[in-house]
C-alpha cells in the first residue's frame, strides 16, 4: 500500500509497500514550544504514532520549535533527521552537536530514498526549505507531494510547478491563517494597541485554492497551522487563530483543486486518492491557560548589569540594524536598557518581556521565538508598528541568528548562497514580490486585504 497522511501541526508520514519511510517536522502535544507560548491545538494519535516510530527518515523543514521541537524529537535518536543545504549550516551543527544523524541533501536533485519514493529538496533565505516527495502505487502510477510548510514556495514557485505539472495527482501542504504566526503583539508610541491584520479575518479558501492552482496541484490539504495559545500573557492571540472550518468555507468546488480535509490518511493505490480516515473530529485539545511563571518567567524580574551588557553586545553585532534604528530598547520589571545603534537616526523600536525569556533568546539566538510568542510586547516609535519595514525581524532572526551574518560585507555573500540556486523565472518572481511588500507596507490593512481578494489572493 502507498499513501501518506498528515497529523499534529506540520507532520507528514509517507509510506510505500505499507512500510513507513520519512515523516517530517516532529511535534507531540505533551510538548510546548515558544517559550511555554504555543501548544499544539490536535493531538497526535496513537495510530500515528506507531508509523512515526518505524519510519527511518525525518524531515525537518527549519527552526522554529512547532517544527524542530528538540523536547519531541529528542525520542527519535538514531534516525536519520533530513536537511536541505542552507548558508552557516546552523541546523545541521546544532543537531549533530545534539547527537543526531544528520544527512544534507542538496538542492533540486532526486535522492532515492527507497523503492518507489524519492525526494527533492528546496531551501530559501528565509532559512526554510520544501521537501518534494514522489511516490509510486503498485500500478506504477506516480503522485507528488508537495510539503511547503511555512515556505510559501518562496523562491522556487515557478520550478516546482513545472516539476508537479508532471503528475496526474499531486497533493499541496502549505501554511495558509490569518497571520497570527508571526508578531502580532504591537503598541504604537502612545501604548496604544495596533489591531493586526488577522483581525479582519481574510478569506483563507481563495489564497490556498490559488496557490495550489499556480502550482499545478491536484489536491490541497490544511497543513502548518493547528497551534493555540497557552501562558496567560499570550492565550489573548487565541482570537486571532484561523477556525479549522475556514478553510473549507468559500472554496470553489468545481475548481480542478479539491480540498481534502486535515489529518487525513489517504490511500495512493488505486486510481483516485482515497480518504481512509479523517481523526480531526476527535484530536481538538482543550485550551488552558497557564501562568507564565511555570516556564521560568516573572514579568518583575528586574535586569542585572550582566543582562545590560549582553543585550548591547549582542544587538551592536547586528552592523546592518545600524542604518536603521536610532535604538532598541528592553524593559525587564519596568527598568530600560537602551542599546544605541545610530544616534543620528530617530526609529526606536522598544520590546517589553519577561527578563528571564529574553536573555534566553538572545543567549541561545533564538530571538524569533520571542517574536512569535506573541507575549513580549513590542512599540515602534515614528514608524508604522512593524519589524520588517525598516527590518528586523529577518536581519535579526534569519541573517543573524541563524544564518550567522554579522558584518554588512556578508549580507551579499548570503543572499547569492540563494539566488544562484534558482532560475531565472523564481529571480524575477522574486523581484515582483519584493516590490508588492515595499508598496503594500504603506496601504493600511483594509486595503491590503481588497487588493488581495480582487487578485485572487
Amino acid at each position: 500500500m502507498a499513501g501518506f497522511e498528515t497529523a499534529g501541526n506540520a507532520i507528514c508520514t509517507i509510506w510505500n509497500d505499507e512500510q513507513p519511510i520519512i515523516t517530517s517536522d516532529l511535534w507531540y502535544e505533551e510538548n510546548s514550544a515558544y517559550f511555554g507560548s504555543w501548544s499544539l491545538s490536535h493531538a497526535v494519535t496513537k495510530e500515528q504514532r506507531s508509523r512515526i516510530d518505524r519510519c527511518e527518515f525525518i524531515f525537518i523543514s527549519h527552526g522554529h520549535p512547532d517544527h524542530l521541537n528538540l523536547q519531541t524529537l529528542r525520542n527519535f535518536k538514531g534516525k536519520t533527521i533530513v536537511l536541505a543545504e542552507h548558508y552557516g549550516g546552523r541546523m545541521e551543527s546544532d543537531l549533530k552537536a545534539a547527537g543526531f544523524d544528520v544527512a544534507v541533501y542538496p538542492n533540486k536533485k532526486w535522492i532515492n530514498l527507497k523503492p518507489g519514493i524519492r525526494i527533492m529538496l528546496f531551501s530559501n533565505e528565509l532559512q526554510d526549505s520544501a521537501m518534494l516527495a514522489e511516490l509510486e502505487n503498485t500500478l506504477g502510477e506516480k503522485s507528488l507531494i508537495l510539503n511547503l510548510n511555512d515556505s510559501m514556495a518562496r523562491g522556487f514557485s515557478r520550478e516546482i510547478s513545472q516539476i508537479s505539472s508532471r503528475y496526474r495527482l499531486s497533493f499541496y501542504l502549505q501554511l495558509h491563517g490569518y497571520g497570527d504566526a508571526d508578531m502580532i503583539n504591537f503598541y504604537d508610541e502612545y501604548g496604544n494597541f495596533v489591531e493586526p491584520f488577522a483581525a479582519l479575518r481574510p478569506s483563507i479558501s481563495s489564497p490556498m485554492q490559488h496557490h495550489a492552482r499556480s502550482l499545478n496541484c491536484t489536491h490541497a490539504i490544511p497543513f502548518s497551522g493547528f497551534h493555540q495559545y497557552q501562558r496567560r500573557d499570550s492565550i489573548w492571540a487565541n482570537s486571532y487563530l484561523t477556525p479549522i472550518e475556514s478553510f473549507s468555507q468559500g472554496w470553489n468546488n468545481n475548481s480542478i483543486v479539491k480540498l481534502i480535509p486535515p489529518f487525513s490518511k489517504i490511500s495512493l493505490d488505486g486510481t483516485a486518492p482515497r480518504i481512509v480516515s479523517c481523526n480531526e473530529p476527535q484530536l481538538r485539545l482543550p485550551i488552558k491557560s497557564i501562568n507564565e511563571s511555570v516556564f521560568g518567567d516573572d514579568w518583575t524580574a528586574k535586569p542585572t548589569s550582566a543582562d545590560t551588557n549582553a543585550c548591547i553586545e549582542y544587538f551592536r553585532a547586528i552592523k546592518s540594524l545600524q542604518d536603521r534604528f536610532k535604538s532598541i530598547n528592553i524593559i525587564f520589571g519596568g527598568d530600560t536598557i537602551e542599546c544605541v545603534v545610530n544616534p543620528r537616526l530617530k526609529n526606536v523600536i522598544e520590546f517589553e518581556c519577561p527578563r528571564n525569556s529574553f536573555m534566553n533568546a538572545i543567549r541561545t539566538n533564538t530571538f524569533d521565538n520571542l517574536l512569535i510568542g506573541n507575549f513580549m510586547r513590542t512599540r515602534c516609535y515614528n514608524f508604522k508598528a512593524s519589524i520588517y519595514s525598516p527590518d528586523f525581524g529577518r536581519t535579526v532572526a534569519k541573517l543573524f541568528d541563524n544564518g550567522r551574518v554579522a558584518s554588512l560585507s556578508e549580507i551579499g555573500g548570503y543572499y547569492t548562497f540563494y539566488r544562484k540556486r534558482r532560475g531565472l523565472r523564481d529571480r524575477y518572481s522574486m523581484k515582483l514580490r519584493a516590490s508588492w511588500n515595499y508598496f503594500s507596507h504603506f496601504a493600511p490593512n483594509s486595503l491590503r486585504h481588497t487588493i488581495k481578494k480582487k487578485l485572487g489572493y
